[in-house]
């Protein structure tokens, strides 16, 4: 099967626009881990939670989230 010009640039585009929202949802899920981490695992190793930490993790996990709903639009690239 030979790929037409057209197919061959709507091939690139899907692949250009694929990789830029996998990056984008990785950086979204480093910023939600990180703060997890620094919002959570830090202050509970040193015995100093307060009821902060519900509503920092519930940001942690809408981060994530967001970043898992946005690699549903990913594009077909055949």
């Amino acid at each position: 099967m030979s790929l037409t010009p057209d197919d061959i640039e709507r091939r690139i585009k899907a692949k250009r626009f694929n990789e830029r929202l996998k990056l984008f949802a990785s950086t979204l899920n480093t910023i939600g881990l990180t703060l997890f981490g620094s919002a959570v695992v830090i202050p509970f190793v040193a015995g100093a939670l307060t009821t902060s930490v519900i509503v920092w993790i519930m940001l942690a996990v809408a981060l994530h989230l967001s970043a898992q709903t946005g690699l549903k639009q990913l594009r077909s690239e055949d």
